[in-house]
């Protein structure tokens, strides 16, 4: 997926997560083990409008997309990841973050 944007000069990052269960990574104590899920986060502007939308601290609007669930549109996240703390991984730039939480909870 990464590949693909980068083709289209759209720039995104990894974000690691836990699949399964919103509460399992800690904020007070993120380790790597505590990730078993790769997802991507896409730098947005301000015309996107849409539920998995967040704003980064340094990176700015980025989109969370989950491109290994079929079900799940863009714009919205799986159930078992919403709400959930994620590692967006971008060198210094990258933090600990709660991942949107969208209607279809």
């Amino acid at each position: 997926m990464r590949a693909m944007l980068k083709a289209l000069n759209i720039q995104s990052y990894p974000v690691l997560i836990y699949s399964g269960d919103p509460n399992f990574v800690q904020e007070i104590w993120p380790s790597p083990r505590q990730f078993n899920h790769c997802i991507v986060a896409i730098k947005v502007g301000d015309e996107t409008q849409l539920g998995a939308v967040l704003n980064h601290p340094t990176l700015g609007r980025l989109l969370i997309f989950d491109a290994t669930d079929d079900i799940t549109p863009v714009g919205d996240l799986p159930s078992y990841e919403q709400g959930s703390f994620a590692l967006i991984a971008a060198g210094d730039a990258g933090s600990l973050l709660k991942m949107p939480a969208t209607s279809r909870i």
